[in-house]
């Protein structure tokens, strides 16, 4: 029984995303793992906190 993979099949061959001979998806995946934390944080510290600046702002004003 053959080895399960995550990829995609094309006409000229498989694409094995593991496969780190040809892409970084391990790369990026030990990244985003490593930093999940920062990137948390960051999301809820800025990106979350002027969203809702603007929108106690926008309420302000009406």
């Amino acid at each position: 029984k053959g080895k399960k993979i995550h990829g995609r099949i094309y006409p000229w061959g498989l694409i094995d995303i593991e496969n780190s001979n040809y892409n970084d998806f391990l790369k990026l995946r030990t990244m985003l793992i490593i930093h999940m934390q920062d990137l948390q944080q960051i999301t809820h510290d800025i990106h979350y906190e002027n969203y809702r600046s603007e929108k106690l702002q926008l309420k302000k004003k009406t």
